[in-house]
Parts: C-alpha cells; structure tokens; sequence
C-alpha cells in the first residue's frame, strides 16, 4: 500500500505540473484520460483529476488572497504617507517642532513611501501572475526548499543527505483519494485498520 500510495503521489504531482505548464489541459476529462493511461483504474483516475482540480482551485484562492492583502496593505500606507506629508507640511512643522522631531517625520515618510513601492511591484507581479494563470505550489513545503540553499552553512540543521530525505518524505506526504457509497467501507483503493494497545499506566494508543 505504501508504494501504491508514493506512485500516485508522484503521479498526481505530474498531472498538476503538466496542466500548469501547459503539456495537459487542465479539462477534468484530459487528466482523467491522461491518468488511466500511466495505469491508474477509473475511479483512481478520477480522484487524480479531482485532486489536480483542488490544488489548481486552492492555488487561484491564495493568490487572490495575496492580491487583495496587499491592495489593503497599500491603502493603508498611501493613507499614511497622506498624513505624515500633512504633518511635515503644516505650519506647525517649520514653526514649532525641532529638527529631531521633524527628522523622524521626515524618516517616517520615507519608510512608508519604501514600503508602499515595494507593495506596488510585488502587486504588479502577482496580477500579471493571475492574468496569465501562472499559480504556484511547493510540493515539499516552501520552508523546507529555503532549507537547501544554506546546507553548507555551519548552523544548517541537515546535511544534503538528509536534507534529501526529508524532501522526498514531505513530497509523498499527502495523497486524497475519493471514496463511493457503493463500496465497502467507502474506498477499496485506500483502507485504514486501526489496533489498539494499552501500555502499564493504562493510556490507549491506536497505530494503523
């Protein structure tokens, strides 16, 4: 069952890179047909293309997300570079604060108007990313992948060995199969069988 679970896995991953770059169609029917021909049965096939649709669904929603954050984040600080260059502007500035006070203003504002830069490049990126469909996923974990690039680094956590491993374990760590009311137990491709075992205080485990 573990290899079975890893070749889908990998199989999936596949199927969700190839819709992305283009050498599959994202149609629902073409993943399925593409999925029963690397030998997958109907119903494994058809939880491929669900599972492809699901991420590629999930990928649209985060980047949407990321969009309006950052649209919030930038009225936010437009309305605050508004106000600081008010302030720094007002009579009150030139006439009755000190050059300290009016150097902190002036370094408010310009850290407010970096910012707001910056919001508006990475806004310009992420809608050309959505214009062109162009979502991302780490499969992996993105914390991970940062991990690869400071193996050499003396307080690095991991070896390239066994930075390798965790890779691929947190690669086939996640793998959704859909289940049928006319089967038993709900999913002939995929069972758990729990036992149970009670250690001398009396607490209760359950391993599958």
């Amino acid at each position: 069952m573990a290899a079975f679970l890893v070749e889908v896995s990998t199989l999936v991953r596949t199927a969700y890179q190839w819709v992305k770059t283009g050498k599959l169609s994202a149609d629902h029917k073409a993943v399925y047909a593409w999925a029963t021909g690397q030998g997958l049965t109907a119903h494994q096939a058809k939880a491929l293309a669900a599972h492809v649709e699901q991420w590629r669904a999930t990928d649209q929603a985060v980047l949407d997300h990321r969009i309006e954050s950052i649209q919030l984040r930038m009225v936010a600080l437009e309305d605050a570079v508004k106000a600081l260059d008010a302030q720094l502007t007002s009579p009150k500035a030139t006439t009755f604060l000190s050059k300290k006070a009016l150097d902190r203003l002036k370094s408010q504002r310009f850290q407010k108007n970096r910012s707001l830069c910056n919001k508006r490049q990475q806004l310009e990126i992420l809608l050309i990313q959505r214009q062109q469909g162009d979502t991302s996923r780490v499969f992996g974990g993105r914390r991970l992948l940062a991990q690869r690039h400071r193996l050499n680094e003396a307080d690095s956590p991991w070896t390239a060995a066994t930075w390798r491993q965790e890779w691929q374990r947190k690669r086939q760590g996640s793998i959704a199969l859909i289940g049928d009311a006319s089967h038993t137990a709900g999913n002939q491709s995929a069972q758990v069988h729990l036992e149970s075992k009670e250690d001398q205080s009396g607490k209760t485990t359950f391993t599958g």
